[in-house]
């Protein structure tokens, strides 16, 4: 199918997720945008996405739904909308992708062909499996049913970072003293229980890696209210060697990563984040494959830990440790030049 983009005026997409899901389905987002230059679009997702949409140039409008009793006025905008186009980027089943796809008022409705909602489409897709393909490879897919192609070198998460929040990180850095060191940041937040990394193992992990990378800075990150977490691991650092962010917003948190030569943080938002700033990330996943498969580090240099089966608990130090080191001889291979990679 091929569709001229004059005749094309207003577009809805479709991305009911976390701020992850988001930054990981942005590749689509924008080429939607770039192939349709000219039509109004407006996405559709969660509000705890709001901050991270605060500076993008590729949607004109987002609402943003809450699930419940949101669905009715939202069907009611929709419809007043009068889109050519729906395109639903949600892998798993949902009903309110199908009330969106039956009442949603769209001329041409493109989904993954899912038992609530497939009657409802004009073009089915059918999802590939999670347990075998990225998140990427599936979402890829709903754009290609209109004819849009992708470049692989497309194909990658993305956020537009904020310019403000972008120069007060540098400010700091720079003042903290990070210039010309290996900036070595740390999450320690999960978002969820089961993604967690024990304290005494972050402990363990960063007595070491004080001995190995002497002269590094280690940015100490952390979801807000768990300060007292990141600063609890970095006990057992040199005071000289922590950085603690000065500020909390997304922004601030994205831009502190996208300054640091290397992360290491389990699976969540963070890796995506690192991803979209080609920063080398080494993150800890549980051993659940379909997890897996579908959010592993992509697009930059990374390590992937899972332990042979259970959660990121299971885990152990001599593993991440091992990480490390392979991750430190690839960045000395990469950027032989520079100071900062080829210290330690």
């Amino acid at each position: 199918m091929k569709l001229d983009p004059k005749r094309v005026e207003h577009i809805v997409l479709v991305r009911i997720g976390k701020i992850g899901d988001l930054i990981v389905s942005n590749f689509a987002i924008r080429k939607v945008r770039a192939s349709f230059p000219s039509a109004t679009i407006h996405l559709v997702t969660l509000p705890r996405n709001r901050e991270l949409l605060l500076y993008s140039q590729d949607v004109d409008r987002v609402m943003f739904f809450r699930r419940g009793a949101d669905i009715i006025p939202l069907l009611l905008r929709l419809r007043a909308f009068h889109a050519d186009i729906l395109l639903d980027f949600n892998d798993s089943p949902s009903s309110t992708s199908a009330l969106i796809a039956r009442w949603g008022g769209a001329g041409l409705k493109v989904g993954f062909a899912f038992e609530k909602n497939r009657r409802f489409l004009s073009v089915p897709v059918e999802c590939p499996p999670k347990e075998q393909t990225h998140i990427t490879e599936r979402l890829r897919k709903i754009p290609e049913a209109i004819g849009l192609q992708f470049d692989e070198t497309e194909i990658v998460p993305s956020m537009t970072l904020g310019e403000r929040e972008a120069k007060e990180v540098d400010l700091h850095l720079s003042e903290a003293g990070a210039g010309g060191s290996f900036l070595l940041a740390v999450n320690v937040s999960a978002g969820s229980p089961s993604r967690y990394w024990q304290v005494d193992r972050w402990k363990q992990l960063l007595t070491i890696l004080k001995v190995e990378e002497r002269g590094a800075k280690f940015l100490m990150l952390s979801a807000p209210g768990e300060e007292k977490l990141a600063a609890d691991v970095a006990s057992v650092l040199p005071v000289s060697s922590r950085i603690f962010p000065l500020y909390s917003t997304l922004h601030h948190f994205a831009a502190y990563i996208a300054k640091a030569n290397l992360l290491i943080s389990p699976d969540t938002s963070a890796v995506h984040i690192a991803s979209a700033f080609q920063v080398p990330v080494i993150g800890l996943y549980p051993a659940v494959e379909w997890n897996f498969q579908s959010w592993h580090p992509m697009g930059t240099l990374s390590e992937a830990i899972r332990p042979p089966d259970g959660l990121v608990s299971k885990i152990g130090v001599e593993d991440v440790v091992a990480a490390f080191r392979r991750m430190r001889r690839k960045l000395r291979v990469a950027n032989p030049g520079d100071p900062a990679s080829t210290r330690g």
